[in-house]
């Protein structure tokens, strides 16, 4: 579903969790030449508030949504890890039990922009193949390992965790 702000004319894709397996309320700015390059100006138009609108795009898209490239330019499928797109190769795509969650389609100039992240935002869980131990990305782009401890009523949720490749993980420094 699409919607624009009528009053300033900005354009989101807004997604739907029965199609798109992402939290509702979560949209992405489309605008430019992105809207009819990517296919978005084949879509019906919803107008909504533009406060809404605003906060609906501000907001991240959730943890464990797997993307693409709207357009089909990039080819590649990706893993929203705390704002990051993580590649996903088949193995891991497949291992990792992401084959079987929708693909969210979305503009190429904001997965540019997310592939481009070097690491995930402090605070979030990532658990890789290589190892049970869950880690929490802390100081900027370093990984925390956590304990059995750390989760729990009150404390951090396994719910949370984030399954990404081993090269992920393993490329981000060890915090002391």
């Amino acid at each position: 579903m699409d919607a624009q702000d009528l009053g300033s004319g900005v354009a989101a894709h807004l997604f739907e969790p029965r199609l798109d397996g992402v939290h509702a309320e979560q949209a992405l700015s489309v605008g430019g030449a992105v809207f009819g390059a990517d296919g978005y100006n084949t879509h019906t138009l919803m107008g909504v508030p533009g406060a809404w609108l605003a906060t609906a795009v501000a907001r991240p898209v959730a943890d464990g949504t797997v993307v693409k490239n709207a357009s089909g330019a990039d080819p590649s499928v990706y893993v929203m890890a705390g704002g990051m797109a993580v590649p996903l190769g088949y193995a891991d795509y497949t291992g990792l039990g992401y084959d079987k969650r929708p693909l969210t389609p979305v503009p190429g100039a904001w997965e540019a922009t997310a592939v481009a992240r070097t690491a995930p935002s402090d605070g979030t869980l990532l658990l890789s193949p290589d190892s049970a131990t869950v880690w929490q990305c802390v100081n900027n782009g370093g990984k925390k390992a956590l304990t059995a401890a750390d989760f729990g009523p009150g404390k951090l949720s396994l719910n949370d965790v984030v399954s990404v490749p081993t090269s992920l993980t393993a490329k981000l420094p060890t915090a002391r």
